[in-house]
C-alpha cells in the first residue's frame, strides 16, 4: 500500500554537530576526514561505519556511558541523513546487511534503554532504514531506486523476525507515563514504525493481543487524532487491527466509533491520504453489525454523503479510492435497518442516483457505479418476489434421530452472530463450495482463524461422534463380488476375528433395509456383473434389449420418481445431451450495456413499474392444480417436439414456458415489456434459497428478434456471467437440420444486484440478463445453465455400457441403496478379469464419485468421460483396469438432479457437509458410500488408494485439484507431523502435464476448520487417504493454456475425465519417493472479482478461503 511520509521531527539530535562528540570517535573520524572528502573513496565510509557500530555495540553494553552512547547514535543519525548522497547510502548499506548486526543493536538499545534522547536517534535510524531519502527526477538511478526499496523491505522483515513490534509496543506503552518533549518527540518516531511494521507483520495483531495492548491505540488515538504528526501512523496501525475480528470487537466495545467520527470531522474533506485510510478504517470496522450500529448513533452516515455531495472537487485516483472506501462502509450500513433509514433520511438515495447520472463513462468508474446501484436498491422499499418463501416442492421427510447443532453441519464454528460478513455465510450460495467471499471478509476469516486457540481434542469430538463397528461394516462385502465370498475377503485382509465372519453372515440375512442380502458363494466372474439379486438395478427390469437409446432413456425417465410430476421428457436429455462440439470463444462484456442494465434497475425501483406485468407461467399454480396433463394416464414420459416446431400456438405473441421435465427449474415468468421477461427460479425441494441453476423450454418465438431474459433471484455475490460466461441453448429445429446439439447464446450479458429483498435482512438477490436472439421461429428451444446430465441420462448409458463391455473387462452395475424418494442409486466397479497372474485380490481400490451437488452438471460430464474412458480399449486403459478396482458412485444426490434443484437434494442441507458423521435415514447414499471406504479400510485394511470427488466451479476458470497436507492443515497436530507432499502433489503434476484445460497454480493443499466434513478432508482424516482430493471443473472455460478464451464444451469436460484415467495410469510408473520443488499453488491465480470489473457486492456474501465445493 502506498503511505505518504509523515514529516519528520525536528529534534536536537536529528542534526547533531560534533562539537561534543566523544574523542575517541571524534579522532577515528577525523583522521578518515581526508578521505571522507573524496566521494569514491568507498573504505573509508566502510572504515567509519564500522567503528562507529562497534562503538555503538559496546555503549549498548555499558548503558553507564550514557553521554558517549548520545553522540555515537547521533553521529550514525547524521550520517544515514546526511545531504551527501554516497555517504547516506553507504552507511544504509552497512545498516542493512545481516552480517553486521547493526537491526539487533538498535531493538537491545530500544528495549533496555530508558534514555529518551538516545532512543529518538535509533528510532530515527530506523526510520531511514525502513523507508530512506530516494533522490528524485534523474531516470539513471532508477536501478539504484529499486534495489533502495528492496533493501529497506528486507529491513523490515529482519526487523518483525528480531520482535520488534512487541518492542516498539512496550516502549509506547512505558511513554504513556512520561511527559517530557522528548518522550513527545519519541512517541511519534515509535508510532511512525509502528504503523510501516503493521503492514507487513502478518501476526501483528496476535502479538498486540498478547501483549493486551489493543486499547492502547485507541487510547493514542483519543489523544492524538487532531496532530497531523501522529495521525497517519495511527490510522495505518488502528486499520490493521480492524482487519482482525476480535480486536475489531474490543475497539468497538472500547467506544471507538466516536472517536473515528471525530477524527473524520478534524480530517476534513480534502483527498489525501489520511481522508483515504480513516474511510479504510470505517470500511473494515462496518463489518461488525455492533459498530454499524454505533457509527449510525453518531452521525456518520451524515459525514459519507458531504463526500457525494462534493465529490467533483476530488480529482485523479485518490477520488476513486475515496469514493470507493466510502460506498463499500455504506453497504456495510445497509445490512443494518438503521444504516438504511440514515442514508434515506440524509438524502442520500438522492445525492447517489446523481452520482449515478453524471458519473464519467470512464472505465474505472464502473465499480462505483456497481455499488452504488446495489446501495439504492437495498434502501428503497422492501420489495419481495411475487413468489411465496418457501419452494412448491416439497418432501415429507423421514423421521430420523439428528443431534441437532453439531459440529457435523460443517459451517464455520468461528462465525460470529454480530458479524455483517457471518450474515452472508448463512445464505450466500457459497460456490461449489464455492464458499466463495471478497478479499476483505476472507481476511477477517483468515486472521480469525489465526488468532483463535482452538481446543481440537473438544472440536474433533464434536465433528466425529461416532464410528461404525466392525460388524456393522461387514454388509459392504456384497459390494466387492470380485473379491469372494466375505470369508474369503477376511482371509484375504488375514482376519482372524471368527466374530467378524458370523456376524456379518447373520447381520446381512437379517438386515431390514432394502439394500443389502446375503452375499451368495463365490460367483464365477463374467463380463458382465450384473445379476438378478436384491443389489441388482431395478429401473432396469423388464427392459427389452431391442430398445432403441431414446426409446430406452424414455422408459427410464418414466420409472423416475420426482417431488412435482413431470410432464414430458425434455428433448436436449432424449438425444443424449452433448453440446454441438465447436470451440465457443468467451463473451466480450459489453460495458455500456451494463451500465444501462444497472440504472434502468435502479429507476425501476426509484420512479415505479413497468408498463406490462403479466404472468406467464406459474409452476406454485400448475403443482397445487395437479392438472390432468400433468402425468399422461399411461404414466409414460414421452416427447413431441418435433411436431411442434414451426407451428404457431397461438394468437398470443408471448412465449411459452416449461420446466416440468427432469432436472428443469424454471418458476414463474413474468411479462415486463413486448420482448421482455422477468424469470425466477425455483428453490432448493423444502428449501427458500439456493438459485442458481436453470433450465428450461421456450417456445412460440419470432425469428430474428431480441428477446431478454431476467433472471431476478439470483444469490451469489458475483459470477462467470460478469467474465465471459454464457448461457446455452438447444434448437430442435437445428437438431432437424442436422445439427444437434447444444450452443453457447446470448448478448448483452450482466450479472447485478436489484432491488427484490431476500429473506435475510438487509440483502438483496442479483439479476442474470442476457438477451437472445432466436434463428428460427415457432421453434422449440431449450435455455440452460450448463449441459444438463440428468439422472435418466446416467442410468441410460449405464444401460448402454453393460451391454458392451471390452473384452477381458470385468464391469458390474448394482445398487448400492435407494435414495430418500426410492430411486436407484448405482454403483459401478471396473477392473480387469480376475487371472492366476493379476489375481484381483492385489490390486489397489481406487474411489471415485460426483455430483453431490446436483447443479453442478459439468462434473457429471468429467464423470461421463472417465467411465468411457474405462470402458474403452485403449492400451493405456487397459493397463489402468489390471492395476486397480475402480468403484464409482457417479451421483451422490440424485434426488437434487432429478428435481432441478441447485446445491440441497431433499433434506434442505449441503451433502458435502455430512461426510463426518452421515445419517443413514437422511442421507442414505453419504452413509454407504463412505461405509465402502470405511469396509476396504478397516475391514480388508485396503485404504483407497486414491479417492476423487468431482465438483464444478461457479467463480473461476479452467479445471484444479484441493487436496490435503498436514503443513496446511488449521490444526496444530496435523502440522507438528511430517509432511509427505510427494504423495498429494503428484497426481495434480500429472494432470497438468496432460490436460490442457487443467491450472497447477489454482490448485490448493490447506486444510481448514470449516472444511472437515466434507469428503475431500474427512475421507483425508478419517480413513487415512493421502490420495483424498476434490477435482473442480470450470462452468464457463479457460483462460491459460490451448483453451484460453474458450468455453469448455462437454467434449473438453469428457476430455478433461479421459486425461484423469491417463494421470492415474502413469502414477504406477512414478516411484514413491517422487518429489517436487514446493510451489506456490493456491495463491497464483487470483479471483475474479465484480460486475463491471469489480466487486459488486460487499463483503459480507459469503466465506471460502480456498473456493471449494
Amino acid at each position: 500500500m502506498e503511505t505518504r511520509r509523515v514529516p519528520r521531527t525536528k529534534s536536537k539530535n536529528r542534526h547533531h554537530t560534533n562539537k561534543n562528540a566523544c574523542p575517541r570517535v571524534s579522532c577515528v573520524c577525523s583522521s578518515l576526514c581526508v578521505s571522507v572528502m573524496s566521494p569514491s573513496n568507498k573504505s573509508a565510509d566502510e572504515a567509519i561505519n564500522e567503528a562507529l557500530l562497534e562503538k555503538l555495540r559496546s555503549c549498548v553494553s555499558k548503558p553507564q556511558e550514557a553521554d558517549t552512547f548520545r553522540h555515537i547514535a547521533a553521529k550514525i543519525h547524521a550520517r544515514v541523513t546526511s545531504s551527501d548522497r554516497r555517504v547516506r547510502e553507504r552507511t544504509l548499506e552497512k545498516l542493512w546487511r545481516k552480517n553486521s548486526g547493526a537491526m539487533e543493536i538498535f531493538i537491545t538499545t530500544l528495549e533496555n534503554c530508558k534514555d529518551h534522547v538516545i532512543n529518538c536517534s535509533i528510532a530515527s535510524i530506523l526510520h531511514e532504514c525502513i523507508s530512506p531519502r530516494v533522490a528524485k527526477g534523474k531516470t539513471k538511478g532508477n536501478k539504484n531506486k529499486s534495489a533502495t526499496r528492496s533493501s529497506s523491505r528486507m529491513a523490515v522483515m529482519q526487523l518483525i523476525n528480531l520482535g520488534i513490534t512487541q518492542v516498539l509496543v512496550k516502549l509506547l506503552v512505558n511513554l504513556q507515563h512520561a511527559d517530557t518533549i522528548s518522550s513527545e518527540v519519541l512517541t511519534q518516531e515509535v508510532l511512525w514504525l509502528l504503523g510501516q511494521i503493521a503492514q507487513r507483520d502478518q501476526k501483528f495483531v496476535s502479538k498486540i493481543k498478547m501483549l493486551n495492548t489493543i486499547k492502547l491505540f485507541h487510547t493514542l488515538l483519543k489523544q492524538h487524532y487532531n496532530n497531523s504528526k501522529t495521525l497517519l501512523p495511527l490510522l495505518l496501525t488502528v486499520k490493521c487491527l480492524a482487519r482482525n475480528s476480535i480486536s475489531l470487537q474490543v475497539l468497538v466495545k472500547d467506544g471507538i466509533s466516536s472517536t473515528l467520527e471525530k477524527t473524520f470531522v478534524c480530517v476534513g474533506y480534502i483527498p489525501h491520504l489520511k481522508l483515504r485510510l480513516l474511510l479504510e478504517c470505517f470500511k473494515y470496522f462496518t463489518t461488525s453489525k455492533l459498530c454499524c450500529t454505533k457509527f449510525v448513533k453518531v452521525g456518520l452516515v451524515h459525514l459519507l454523503m458531504r463526500i457525494f455531495e462534493r465529490w467533483e472537487r476530488f480529482d485523479g485516483p485518490m477520488r476513486l479510492k475515496i469514493c470507493n472506501c466510502a460506498l463499500i462502509t455504506l453497504q456495510h450500513l445497509c445490512v443494518i435497518k438503521a444504516g438504511r433509514k440514515a442514508i434515506k433520511t440524509n438524502n442520500g438515495l438522492q445525492l447517489l442516483y446523481r452520482f449515478c447520472s453524471n458519473c464519467p463513462e470512464d472505465k474505472a468508474y464502473d465499480s462505483l457505479l456497481s455499488r452504488i446501484c446495489g446501495i439504492i436498491n437495498q434502501c428503497l422499499e422492501k420489495k419481495e418476489l411475487p413468489v411465496p418463501e418457501m419452494s412448491p416442492a416439497r418432501f415429507v421427510l423421514p423421521e430420523a434421530n439428528v443431534r441437532p447443532n453439531s459440529a457435523e453441519s460443517g459451517s464455520d464454528i468461528d462465525s460470529q452472530a454480530c458479524s455483517v460478513a457471518s450474515l452472508g455465510r448463512l445464505y450466500s450460495d457459497l460456490d461449489s463450495g464455492d464458499e466463495e467471499e471478497s478479499q476483505n471478509s476472507r481476511t477477517n476469516v483468515k486472521n480469525m482463524n489465526a488468532a483463535d486457540e482452538v481446543d481440537e481434542s473438544k472440536f474433533f469430538a464434536g465433528v466425529f461422534t461416532s464410528q461404525r463397528s466392525e460388524e456393522d461394516l461387514a454388509e459392504y462385502g456384497a459390494f466387492f463380488k470380485e473379491l469372494g465370498n466375505i470369508q474369503n475377503q477376511v482371509c484375504v485382509a488375514k482376519s482372524s476375528t471368527e466374530k467378524l465372519i458370523d456376524a456379518a453372515d447373520t447381520r446381512i440375512c437379517s438386515s431390514k433395509t432394502k439394500t443389502f442380502t446375503k452375499d451368495p458363494t463365490k460367483e464365477g466372474i463374467t463380463k458382465n456383473q450384473t445379476s438378478n439379486n436384491d443389489t441388482a438395478i431395478k429401473i432396469f427390469n423388464d427392459m427389452s434389449s431391442n430398445l432403441s437409446d431414446q426409446q430406452a432413456y424414455c422408459v427410464i425417465a418414466s420409472r423416475v420418481k420426482s417431488v412435482i410430476g413431470f410432464v414430458k421428457v425434455a428433448y436436449p436429455d432424449l438425444i443424449g445431451g452433448d453440446g454441438l462440439g465447436k470451440d465457443e470463444p468467451l463473451n466480450n462484456k459489453d460495458r455500456k450495456v451494463c451500465r444501462s442494465k444497472l440504472l434502468t434497475c435502479v429507476e425501476r425501483g426509484l420512479h415505479g413499474g413497468t408498463l406490462v406485468q403479466e404472468v406467464v407461467y406459474d409452476l406454485d399454480a400448475l403443482a397445487s392444480n395437479n392438472s390432468d396433463e400433468q402425468t399422461p394416464a399411461d404414466n409414460h414420459l414421452c416427447n413431441w417436439d418435433e411436431n411442434r416446431i414451426g407451428k404457431r400456438c397461438s394468437d398470443t405473441k408471448q412465449l411459452h414456458f416449461e420446466s416440468r421435465f427432469e432436472s428443469g427449474n424454471l418458476r414463474k415468468v413474468i411479462q415486463i415489456g413486448p420482448r421482455e421477461y422477468d424469470l425466477i427460479l425455483t428453490p432448493d425441494v423444502n428449501s427458500g434459497s439456493r438459485h442458481q441453476w436453470f433450465y428450461f423450454e421456450v417456445s412460440n418465438m419470432e425469428a430474428n428478434l431480441p428477446y431478454t431474459f431476467n433472471i431476478i433471484n439470483c444469490e451469489k455475490a458475483n459470477s462467470q456471467f460478469n467474465f465471459g460466461m454464457k448461457p446455452i441453448l438447444f434448437s430442435v429445429t437445428e437438431a432437424q437440420l442436422g445439427r444437434p446439439g447444444w450452443v453457447r447464446t446470448g448478448a448483452d450479458i450482466c450479472y447485478y444486484r436489484n432491488c427484490y429483498q431476500r429473506p435475510t435482512k438487509g440483502k438483496n438477490y442479483l439479476t442474470t440478463s442476457f438477451t437472445v436472439t432466436f434463428p428460427h421461429a415457432y421453434d422449440v428451444c431449450y435455455l440452460a445453465y450448463h449441459f444438463p446430465y440428468t439422472y435418466s441420462l446416467l442410468m441410460t448409458n449405464i444401460w448402454k455400457w453393460t451391454r458392451r463391455v471390452p473384452s477381458n473387462t470385468y464391469f458390474r452395475a448394482e445398487t448400492l441403496c435407494e435414495t430418500l424418494n426410492g430411486n436407484n442409486n448405482p454403483l459401478l466397479t471396473i477392473t480387469s478379469l480376475d487371472s492366476k497372474n493379476n489375481p484381483i485380490q492385489n490390486r489397489k481400490v481406487i474411489f471415485l464419485t460426483s455430483r453431490v451437488h446436483p447443479g453442478e452438471s459439468n462434473a457429471s460430464w468429467v464423470m461421463d468421460g472417465t467411465l468411457e474412458a474405462l470402458l474403452s480399449n485403449n492400451p493405456y486403459v487397459a493397463s489402468l483396469r489390471d492395476d486397480y478396482v475402480f468403484k464409482i458412485v457417479p451421483m451422490l444426490n440424485i434426488e437434487g438432479v432429478v428435481n432441478g434443484c441447485n446445491r440441497y437434494g431433499l433434506t434442505n442441507e449441503d451433502l458435502n457437509r455430512r461426510w463426518s458423521n452421515p445419517n443413514r435415514v437422511l442421507h442414505p447414499v453419504i452413509y454407504h458410500t463412505k461405509g465402502l471406504m470405511e469396509y476396504c479400510t478397516r475391514v480388508l485394511q485396503r485404504p483407497p488408494y486414491v479417492f476423487v470427488d468431482y465438483h464444478g466451479h461457479s467463480r473461476r476458470k479452467n479445471v484444479f485439484l484441493f487436496g490435503c497436507s498436514r503443513s496446511g492443515s488449521w490444526s496444530a497436530a496435523d502440522r507438528a507431523k511430517p509432511d509427505q507432499p510427494a504423495q498429494y502433489l503428484m497426481l495434480p503434476h500429472l494432470m497438468q502435464r496432460i490436460s490442457p484445460a487443467f491450472a497447477l497454480p489454482l490448485c490448493s493443499f490447506k486444510v481448514e476448520r470449516n472444511k472437515e466434513s466434507t469428503a475431500r478432508v474427512a475421507i483425508w482424516r478419517q480413513l487415512g487417504v493421502s490420495r483424498s482430493y476434490t477435482m473442480e471443473s470450470s462452468f464457463c472455460g479457460c483462460d491459460q493454456g490451448t483453451l484460453a478464451g474458450l468455453h469448455l464444451d462437454t467434449k473438453h469436460l469428457k476430455a478433461i475425465g479421459q486425461d484423469f484415467c491417463q494421470a492415474l495410469s502413469m502414477m504406477k510408473d512414478c516411484a514413491e519417493d517422487w518429489s517436487v520443488e514446493k510451489i506456490p499453488m493456491g495463491e497464483g491465480i487470483p479471483e475474479e472479482s465484480g460486475c463491471m470489473e469489480d466487486e459488486i457486492s460487499s463483503s459480507c456474501e459469503s466465506d471460502e478461503s480456498d473456493f471449494e465445493t
